[in-house]
């Protein structure tokens, strides 16, 4: 065994990393080291394993949107996906009153968390995320891919952040998971035509990430 980890747990996470691709393993495991101060997220606010069953979903769709497109190193795509909506958990942890406030306003009226957030705090999880990121000296790419991924076109670099845009779109569509959004994002034809994915690609895609999510999943829970 490895650390104490008993067989079966390292040859999950042995498949997983295998998935993942073994390039960019220090990225990886910046992104992985943030999880644990988010463990006592309140209940009522999100459930931890769809959250990031959801993330994960991104993070594997990212990266595959990535490959199509040939860059040199799609592991570090993984990650932007991954803490996409981590600024979602910090305003869980640090104001939960006030985010169960704007997950009930958002079911109330039918409208998108992300609107709701924007009206009622003057910013959404995507800045207080991207923020978040710059404040632990993240690289600036993931930086900007988490900060700008529901308004790529707004940096100065809007191929990263279009990609996790995309995938969050898609699984939010066809992928299990919830990190509190209860619908799709808004679709944005510029966005997806930055990613190269047309209708006819989408299929194989949402196949493969399926078939790799719940390995994937298991990393973190």
């Amino acid at each position: 065994m490895a650390g104490g980890l008993p067989p079966g747990r390292v040859d999950t996470l042995s498949r997983a990393v295998m998935l993942l691709g073994l390039n960019q393993l220090s990225t990886l495991a910046m992104g992985v080291s943030v999880l644990p101060l988010f463990k006592d997220i309140p209940a009522e606010c999100v459930n931890m394993a769809q959250f990031w069953r959801h993330s994960v979903g991104v993070g594997i769709l990212t990266k595959l949107l990535a490959a199509r497109l040939r860059d040199p190193s799609p592991e570090r795509f993984f990650v932007a996906g991954l803490l996409h909506d981590i600024g979602r958990l910090v305003l869980f942890k640090q104001t939960p009153e006030l985010a169960a406030a704007a997950l009930a306003e958002a079911g109330r009226s039918g409208r998108l968390l992300l609107d709701v957030e924007r009206e009622l705090f003057g910013f959404d999880h995507a800045v207080l995320g991207g923020m978040l990121l710059r404040k632990w000296r993240f690289p600036e790419s993931l930086e900007q891919a988490v900060w700008r991924h529901h308004d790529p076109l707004a940096g100065d670099v809007p191929l990263e952040p279009a990609l996790v845009g995309v995938a969050d779109m898609i699984a939010g569509a066809v992928l299990p998971g919830c990190s509190g959004e209860r619908l799709v994002p808004r679709f944005h034809p510029e966005i997806w035509k930055l990613a190269g994915l047309g209708p006819t690609e989408l299929p194989e895609l949402v196949a493969t990430a399926e078939a790799h999510l719940e390995v994937i999943s298991s990393m973190f829970s």
